[in-house]
């Protein structure tokens, strides 16, 4: 006989997975687990490692990922409100969701200074702290998923558009603190010129960055063939 002992661990393994991922159904989580080579025939121990790797790609908490928030950037995904929301060791830049009607139009993203994360946890409510050490509740978490312990870029200069993968990134444009310009380079380019009344938003079609380096005025190669200059960079932050 089998030893009976191993059961909670495996029974452990598939906890942690599954609470990572609510909205899956046991089947689909089996499904998942499939598509990592697990069959009728695998050994429990081959069933707990695709667990833990799992679990690893999607994790529950905060806490379970290794260098989380310090060293490891996270994007963390929000249900009331929709919003993707990036964390690292000091900053937190917030992304909503378009709103209905908006012809999917982005909502510009907001960053600012936290002073550390109280909860994140998927299923519960994300709370933050501020400079201050005020709480802020973000949203219900939905899901986590990390991201690189690379440091953001200093210059962008060159990218592609066809290049660019999965990444995002939002682009701060010299201004003063009441009116200024950022960008959010995503497969659209969204430019926001913010003023000391409203914020126009402006959908772009982009092919190349021909000068993004932090100090150095922007310049985007659109995909019409026009050139479009823009203030000089004054920060580059990876949102994903």
């Amino acid at each position: 006989m089998k030893d009976p002992l191993r059961i909670p661990g495996v029974l452990a393994a598939l906890g942690r997975a599954w609470e990572a991922q609510p909205d899956l159904t046991l089947p689909q989580l089996y499904g998942q687990l499939e598509s990592r080579g697990i069959a009728w025939n695998s050994t429990d121990d081959e069933v707990t490692t695709a667990l833990d790797d799992l679990t690893a790609d999607h994790p529950a908490r905060l806490a379970d990922i290794p260098g989380a928030p310090e060293t490891t950037r996270v994007l963390v995904v929000t249900e009331q409100p929709d919003q993707r929301i990036t964390v690292d060791g000091t900053r937190i830049a917030v992304r909503r969701a378009p709103a209905p009607g908006s012809h999917g139009r982005v909502p510009q993203p907001v960053i600012w200074t936290h002073h550390g994360i109280r909860r994140c946890t998927v299923g519960q409510p994300l709370v933050v702290l501020d400079s201050a050490d005020i709480p802020h509740h973000l949203g219900l978490v939905a899901g986590l998923t990390a991201g690189s312990a690379d440091p953001a870029p200093a210059s962008l200069t060159g990218l592609r558009r066809r290049d660019l993968g999965g990444h995002v990134y939002l682009i701060e444009l010299d201004g003063d603190e009441l009116a200024g310009t950022t960008v959010l380079v995503d497969r659209t380019l969204w430019l926001y010129d913010i003023g000391r009344r409203d914020v126009r938003t402006d959908r772009l079609s982009w092919a190349r960055l021909v000068a993004g380096d932090i100090g150095e005025p922007l310049v985007v190669a659109l995909q019409d063939g026009r050139t479009l200059r823009l203030p000089e960079v004054t920060g580059i932050t990876v949102l994903e």
